[in-house]
């Protein structure tokens, strides 16, 4: 029954990553040729869309939210609105950045000091990012900075699924839509092995002045158990890992979508490491303060967050028990 229900989940994702990517390629091969001014007013129509077609979809989102952090349900549709809105805006910006950065929404920045002054320092610094908004947009308000990113992701990033349609196409067209605003990324391959990853990041915090981007939610060879929002969680522990070997200064970070519509990028105060412990105790120490800078950011911008199938069903980062970092994939938020 296992293998069978293997099967079925391999066979469907399969099916949903070919939709996926012919989507990609269909709509936003054309959609790159549209004028810049028509994308709010194409976004405000995609999102009265949805509002037609799934009427009661932020009941259901406000449900979810409301069972998690223990809210009133009418207290949280609001959010879940912006959630809805945050995730019809994701789309178009895949769609539209294929090619080309033909989207770029304003982003703006808070706590930038944060990360200038290690810079100026001649520090490396590791962008401990959360798992908020669409991930191009962190990416574009450094890029709009004139600050150039090494970003770390999983070959499965985008995919459900490791099949063929999903490693050569699928794949490289959610990575392409990234990849105009970075510096370098740094792939972990579908083997999951991670020790040529692991060096070419070492190298790169090597010079001076390097950023690295690494999502702090997903997967790694020695996973942190903390707690969030009552839920067990396991967090990788490779960005704290790599700042304790290189001193590089750890910066969490996260984009929001206000209820103005306006997107924010935040950078909180540098996670310290206690080198007066243990690397394994202060590391741990580090992912279990990061859980927390997480939990407050869920509970101040639920409708950002985009973790919230796994956080309600206990699935991903929050399961109940630790599992060995296999073969990237499985999920179409895994990889960064």
């Amino acid at each position: 029954m296992a293998s069978l229900a293997d099967f079925v989940r391999k066979t469907s994702g399969a099916r949903t990553d070919a939709v996926r990517a012919f989507v990609l390629l269909l709509v936003g091969t054309p959609a790159t040729l549209l004028p810049r001014v028509l994308d709010q007013s194409i976004v405000k129509w995609m999102i009265q869309v949805v509002r037609w077609v799934r009427p009661n979809s932020p009941v259901k989102i406000a449900r979810r939210f409301a069972s998690v952090l223990e809210r009133p349900e009418h207290d949280c549709l609001e959010a879940a609105r912006l959630a809805r809105e945050v995730s019809v805006d994701s789309l178009w910006l895949r769609l539209r950045n294929i090619w080309r950065p033909a989207y770029t929404p304003p982003v703006d920045v808070v706590g930038l000091d944060h990360l200038l002054a290690p810079i100026q320092e001649g520090r490396g610094v590791i962008l401990w990012r959360m798992d908020f908004c669409d991930r191009q947009l962190g990416l574009l308000a450094l890029h709009l900075e004139g600050i150039p990113v090494v970003h770390l992701s999983s070959a499965s990033h985008g995919t459900s699924s490791d099949s063929f349609l999903s490693r050569r196409l699928l794949a490289p067209l959610y990575r392409r839509s990234e990849d105009h605003f970075l510096a370098e990324r740094v792939v972990i391959p579908w083997s999951g092995q991670r020790m040529s990853a692991t060096r070419r990041l070492l190298d790169a915090l090597k010079r001076e002045q390097a950023v690295l981007s690494i999502y702090g939610e997903e997967g790694g060879q020695h996973p942190v158990c903390c707690s969030v929002l009552g839920r067990t969680a396991w967090f990788q522990s490779g960005a704290p890992g790599l700042a304790w070997r290189t001193g590089a200064v750890l910066l969490p970070c996260r984009t929001v979508r206000e209820a103005t519509g306006e997107y924010r990028l935040w950078f909180d105060a540098p996670i310290q490491l206690d080198r007066s412990r243990g690397r394994r105790e202060a590391v741990e120490a580090a992912v279990r303060s990061y859980a927390g800078l997480l939990e407050k950011a869920i509970e101040a911008h639920p409708g950002s967050y985009m973790g919230w199938w796994a956080l309600a069903s206990g699935s991903g980062p929050f399961r109940t028990r630790a599992t060995p970092a296999g073969p990237p994939g499985g999920s179409d938020r895994n990889g960064g």
